[in-house]
This record gives structure tokens, sequence and C-alpha cells, in this order.
């Protein structure tokens, strides 16, 4: 009776809640990631990958001349980091990034333990937002790594000599380094959405194998309905951004427009996301919540496939590629590398039997038409000519630039050796070096 007495008219004690919070369900999630082994195995990729790449490049006596400054690798060591990049954009960030967010709520699923993380004093939104943030980390950890890794092994394997740019102009080691960093910063938000589509699948299916390969298969549609022209609202175009960025006049405008696309797909993903986990029973039964598993996973396909064709459908616009912008384009770079030549050798540059004098105006009048028809034309294709003109126009002097033209914007032009040269010439000091005008990179540009 005194012990009850006592306690008569007394004031409840707070009792403090254990666990909670967004920190601790972030550091718990840190540690389980830190211990996993494929994570693992996906950060040593990113960091030693880069280096692997380039030991095997430099044995080799054939270049990824295929790839955007892939014919440099043997010139500039700032050529690799645009090199992975443009690999990563293509289909490496949809991989890696998949590995930790495809999986990060569905574990739960599979080992049983959401009962247990929520009678811990975790509340939903502090589940969500911790296992959000550390997904998020890991993918920022991926594209810094990438980018740190391919810039250190091209500086030291290669070296810091400077690099020609889509313009066809000499970039020197400052302005190349910044452009580098700059470009792969534009990677981070498409990543980020990619992210965000892993964490919606694993939420959604509750199955860490279907939330890790459907980013993967989304991008990959999304990569096929670039190619065919429908670009617009496609996630992968963001990365694609830094094209843009090393062109003669550099233009933000994709990259604006891919940073918004990208942020409506965080956005709405992490949004659903929250909206089922905070609507889920995770009491209920065995049998009955692998039902549910079997008809979400269902739903999530196809809702999935819908989107991605209505997105696809609602994404087309004309192709960047046109007689003019391929005239203005291909021109301004084919000059700016006739004067990269001629810094080269030291001397004239001679194309056709015709030099051109070191220093001397360089004014070229191009057309560009598709094989087999007169006037303009438009669209991607490896069968584009450009024909130069240059001199008196009574009697100009006329050579012809085959050029195969990427539905991203880029093309890759060629020239007969006969009238450029062999694709290995000696510079002024006597060492071999690539020709920069028997074939080269670049994107299409306006005046």
């Amino acid at each position: 009776m005194s012990a009850v007495a006592g306690t008569v008219g007394t004031a409840p004690v707070p009792v403090a809640r254990r666990g909670g919070g967004v920190w601790d369900v972030y550091r718990v999630e840190v540690r389980k990631l830190s211990s996993q082994i494929l994570v693992r195995i996906a950060l040593s990729v990113c960091l030693v990958g880069p280096f692997v790449f380039l030991a095997i490049i430099k044995t080799q006596a054939t270049l990824p001349a295929d790839t955007l400054f892939g014919r440099w690798l043997h010139t500039s060591g700032f050529a690799l980091p645009f090199v992975i990049l443009g690999f990563a954009g293509e289909a490496g960030f949809f991989v890696l990034v998949s590995v930790v967010a495809g999986d990060m709520f569905a574990s739960e699923d599979r080992y049983g333990t959401w009962q247990t993380v929520l009678t811990r004093g975790c509340r939903r939104q502090d589940v969500f937002i911790g296992k959000t943030l550390t997904a998020a980390t890991y993918s920022l950890l991926v594209v810094a790594l990438l980018a740190v890794s391919s810039l250190v092994s091209g500086l030291l394997l290669i070296g810091s000599q400077p690099v020609i740019g889509l313009a066809g102009e000499l970039m020197p080691a400052g302005r190349a380094l910044s452009l580098t960093l700059l470009s792969w910063s534009t990677a981070l938000l498409p990543v980020l959405a990619f992210t965000s589509l892993g964490l919606l699948f694993s939420i959604a299916t509750r199955s860490g194998v279907i939330g890790m390969l459907a980013p993967v298969v989304i991008g990959g549609l999304m990569e096929l309905f670039s190619i065919l022209g429908f670009r617009t609202l496609m996630l992968t175009t963001a990365f694609d951004a830094w094209h843009a960025l090393l062109i003669r006049h550099a233009d933000p405008g994709p990259f604006i427009q891919g940073s918004v696309v990208s942020l409506a797909y965080i956005t709405f993903c992490l949004l659903l996301g929250w909206r089922l986990v905070r609507r889920r029973d995770f009491a209920g039964s065995v049998p009955a919540a692998r039902r549910i598993d079997r008809s979400a996973r269902i739903r999530a396909g196809v809702l999935a496939v819908a989107a991605v064709l209505v997105l696809g459908a609602a994404s087309f616009r004309p192709s960047p590629i046109d007689s003019s912008s391929l005239q203005y384009s291909v021109t301004s770079t084919f000059e700016n590398l006739m004067r990269v030549k001629q810094q080269l050798v030291a001397g004239p540059v001679v194309i056709k039997g015709k030099t051109f004098a070191p220093g001397a105006a360089i004014r070229l009048r191009p057309s560009c038409v598709r094989g087999g028809q007169e006037g303009p034309s438009r669209g991607p294709g490896n069968d584009w000519v450009c024909t130069m003109e240059s001199g008196p126009l009574g009697n100009p002097y006329q050579f012809e630039i085959d050029v195969d033209a990427k539905g991203n914007g880029c093309f890759t032009a060629s020239m007969d050796s006969l009238l450029v040269g062999p694709l290995s010439i000696f510079d002024a000091t006597g060492h071999t070096v690539i020709n920069p005008l028997y074939e080269f990179d670049g994107c299409v540009d306006t005046p």
C-alpha cells in the first residue's frame, strides 16, 4: 500500500526512446553495406577498373575509335575520363547503382526483419529516409570513384598532355581538367534518378532480384528509344549532356533539360515509394504476403513497360542532325584540326596535293547531304558526305569527307589517306603521332 500510495499524484516519467531517427538508420545501413561482398566488388571495380582498362589499351595496337576520345587514349591522359564516362553512361551506371538500390528495401522482406526494425522505436519515415540516403550515398560514391580513378590513372600512365576536344581545338591541361570535372558532375542527377528507380522497384516488388534488374532493363529500353530518336524524356539522354560542354559554343541547354527530367524521375519515384511504404501492412501472414508479392510484381512490370512506352512516345523530337548543323560543325572542326596539324608538323598541311601554309586563313565552303539526296537532309546515319570547297568560286578546290552521324548529335568524320596522309605521321620532333585529319569526332553546334 505504501508503495502504491507513494505513486499517487506523481507525474509520469517519460521513457527514453531507443533507436529511431534518420541518422541511426543511416549508420546501421552503411555498416550493413560495408560488410556486403557484392558492394565491395562493385566499389573495387570503380576504383581499379580504369587502371586495368588503360593498362590493356596500352598493350594494344588498336584503339576504341568508335567512342568519343577513344582515338586519343595513347596521346593524352585526359582522354580516359571522357571514355569511361561515355561507357558508364551507356550501361555501367545502371548496373552499379542497382546493386544497392534494388535490394535496399527488399532485403528486409527477404529476411523477414520488417517487424523487428519497426518495433525498435524506428518510425517508417525514418527508415525510408535513412535507406534512401544510404543508397544515394553509395551512388554518389560510385560516380566519384570512377571519376577520380579514371583521371588519376590517365595522368599517371599517359600524362597531362593537351587533348583534342569535340570542336577540334587543342585543350591545355588546365582547361581539360576543369571540363573533365564539369562533365562528370552532369552524371550525378541521372545516377540518382536511376537509384530512385531501383528503390521504387525494391519497395513495389519486394524482390531484390527484380529491384536490381529493373533499372538495367529500363535503361536499356531508354537507350534503344534514344537511338531511334525518342530522346526528350528519356533519362539516358541526360548522360549525354556533357557533349554540349565541349563544343565550340558551349551549350548548357542539354544539361538543364537533363537535370529537370532527372529531378522529375527522382520526385515521382520517391513519392510513390513512400506512399507504398506508408500504406503497407507488415504484419500479414507469409502465404498472403507471397500472393501479394506475385501480384505486385506483375503490376509493377506492366506499369513500368507502359510508362516507358508512353514516355518514349512523348519524347520524339526532330533529329539534331541536319545539313545545316553538319555543314557548320564539320567545317569548323576540320579547320581547327588543320591548325592543330600545322602546329604538330611545324609546316604546311597538304590536302589532295594542295598546300595550306601555316597561319594562312582557312575558309571552306561545305555542302553536306545524305547519300543519293540532292537537297537538305536530316537524321542520323553513316551515309552523310560533306563536300568541301576552297578557293575561287569559278575554279574551287574540292574534296569530300565521309560522316557517320549518331542519334545523340555527335559524328565521326573520316577521309581517304590519299587526301590527308596516313593515320600515323611524324611531328616536328620526329615522334610518331596520330594524324588529326585522318578521322575525327565532333558534335553538332550552331554559330
